[in-house]
C-alpha cells in the first residue's frame, strides 16, 4: 500500500522538523519557499501540501500562488508567523484548506494534517490515529522522549485559525459521514448545480426548469414530493392539465440525462402520485454538510464556549463558496432557501469575527469582516469591527475611511444614518481614547 505524499515548503531549515514525526506514514518532499516545484515532478492524488512561512516579508506568497496554479485541487495547510492583510487575502483567493497564524496550538496543526491524511488515504486511518495518539502522549508527557514532537513544532502555541476551510465531509445526519466516494450521488448546491453519480459528473440539464425540478427533488431527497406540489411550484401560471404535462416532460428529460451516467437504476421514482429520489441510493449534499457543521458549532458554543466551536464553524463556511444555486437566480423557490443559508453563513462569520477580535487577531478579523461585507455591505457591526481592527493596528486613516464608507452605504442602500454606537466609536477614535 503506497503512502500519501507530503509536500513541505518551509522558510528555514530548522522548520523541517515539523514533519519528522510523519515520515513513517507519508513520503515527505521538502522544499524551501523560494524553490519552485520541480518541472515534471509527478504528484499523486494522495498528496498533502504544508507551507510554513516564518519570513517577515511574506516571501511565500508568490510560491503559494505558483503551487495553486500547478496543484489547484490538493489540500493545502498554510502556517504564517507574520501575517499581513495581503497575505491573508491571497490565501483566501488561493482557497487554502486550513490556515493557521502563529502562535498556534501544536495539536491543532497536527489534527489538520491527521484529518487530511486520513481523507487522502482511508486505509491508513487507524494506523495514523494510533501514531497520533502516541504523538499527543509525548506532547503531554515530554519527559518520556526528549526528542519529542514538542521541539518539532517549536514556537507554535495558542490557537489562531483563520476562517478558511473548503473541504468535503459530513451530511446533515447525527453522525460522521463516510468518505465522499462512498455515496452514490453527491450534489453541490452552492454556486452552480453540480451532480456526480458514483464519481461521474452528470451533464448539465438543458433548460432551467428541468434543472430546477431536479435540484428541488435532490434538496428534499429524504422525502416524497406530491406532483401537485411540483406543478403548483413550477407551473402555477398555467392550467392544471398543462402543468401536469409540463411536469411529465421535465421528469422524462431529467431521467434521460441521468440515465447517461447511471443505466442500471432509476434515480427518480413515482408512486401514489408522488415523486422521490430512489431511497436505495445514498446521497450527500453540500447544503447538508454546511448545515450539519453550523448546528454542531452552535451546540459546541452553547455547551463549551466559542473556542470549542471554531473548528465546526470553520468547516461549515468552507462549503459556502458561492450563494445557493447561482445559476437558478430567479427561481422563486430558491430565494427563501438562498436567504436562509445566507443568514446562517453571516451568523457563522459574525461569531468567528467576534472571536478573532477578542483574541486581538486583527488581521484574521479583518479578513472575516470583509467576507461579511462582500455578502451584505449594510452590516453595521462588521463595519465597526473593521474600524476597531484598523484603529488597534495604528491605522487611523483606514478606520476613518471605514466609518465614512459605512455611513455612505447605510444612507444610499437603506436611507438610514449610522447608529449612535458607531458615531460614538468614531469620536472615541478621533480623541485617541481606548476602544473595546
Amino acid at each position: 500500500m503506497r503512502k500519501p505524499e507530503i509536500i513541505f515548503y518551509h522558510s528555514k531549515e530548522k522548520e523541517k522538523k515539523l514533519l519528522n514525526e510523519l515520515s513513517d506514514i507519508g513520503d515527505i518532499y521538502s522544499f524551501s519557499l523560494d524553490q519552485p516545484l520541480p518541472a515534471g515532478i509527478f504528484i499523486r492524488k494522495q498528496s498533502l501540501i504544508v507551507m510554513y512561512d516564518s519570513s517577515r516579508d511574506g516571501k511565500g506568497m508568490q510560491t503559494l500562488k505558483a503551487i495553486r496554479r500547478q496543484l489547484p485541487n490538493q489540500p493545502l495547510i498554510l502556517i504564517l508567523k507574520h501575517p499581513n492583510t495581503n497575505y491573508l487575502m491571497e490565501a483566501l483567493t488561493c482557497k487554502v484548506t486550513n490556515f493557521f497564524t502563529c502562535p498556534v496550538e501544536k495539536e491543532d496543526v497536527m489534527a489538520a494534517i491527521s484529518f487530511h491524511l486520513d481523507q487522502l488515504k482511508p486505509s491508513l486511518s487507524e494506523r495514523f490515529r494510533s501514531w497520533f495518539n502516541s504523538f499527543k502522549d509525548r506532547l503531554i508527557n515530554p519527559g518520556k522522549n526528549k526528542a519529542s514532537a514538542t521541539s518539532a513544532i517549536g514556537e507554535l502555541n495558542n490557537l489562531e485559525i483563520l476562517a478558511l476551510a473548503p473541504s468535503t465531509i459530513l451530511p446533515f445526519l447525527g453522525k460522521e459521514p463516510d468518505q465522499e466516494n462512498t455515496y452514490d450521488i453527491s450534489v453541490q448546491f452552492f454556486g452552480r448545480l453540480q451532480i456526480k453519480i458514483r464519481g461521474k459528473a452528470v451533464p448539465d440539464m438543458k433548460g432551467k426548469k428541468n434543472a430546477s425540478v431536479l435540484a428541488y427533488l435532490l434538496l428534499h431527497h429524504h422525502r416524497s414530493v406530491h406532483r401537485d406540489v411540483l406543478t403548483d411550484r413550477f407551473w402555477s401560471e398555467v392550467g392544471s392539465s398543462s402543468a401536469k404535462n409540463s411536469l411529465n416532460v421535465a421528469i422524462h428529460n431529467i431521467r434521460k440525462i441521468l440515465a447517461r451516467v447511471l443505466k442500471d437504476q432509476e434515480v427518480i421514482l413515482y408512486k401514489n402520485g408522488s415523486y422521490c429520489i430512489n431511497p436505495q441510493l445514498e446521497i450527500i449534499t453540500d447544503v447538508e454538510k454546511f448545515t450539519y457543521y453550523w448546528k454542531k458549532g452552535r451546540d459546541l458554543e452553547a455547551s463549551q464556549g466559542l473556542h470549542h466551536a471554531l473548528h465546526a464553524y470553520n468547516r461549515a463556511i468552507g462549503f459556502y463558496q458561492e450563494e445557493f444555486l447561482e445559476n437558478l437566480r430567479y427561481e422563486d423557490w430558491c430565494e427563501s432557501e438562498r436567504a436562509n443559508l445566507r443568514e446562517i453563513y453571516l451568523f457563522i462569520l459574525n461569531r468567528l469575527s467576534a472571536y478573532f477580535l477578542e483574541q486581538e487577531n486583527y488581521y484574521a478579523c479583518i479578513n472575516v469582516c470583509k467576507k461579511m461585507l462582500s455578502t451584505d455591505e449594510c452590516l453595521e457591526e462588521a463595519h465597526r469591527k473593521l474600524m476597531k481592527c484598523y484603529y488597534s493596528l495604528g491605522l487611523m486613516d483606514m478606520a476613518s475611511k471605514q466609518y465614512f464608507k459605512c455611513k455612505k452605504v447605510l444612507a444610499e442602500e437603506l436611507e438610514l444614518q449610522a447608529s449612535q454606537i458607531t458615531v460614538d466609536l468614531f469620536e472615541k477614535m478621533q480623541s485617541g481614547a481606548a476602544v473595546n
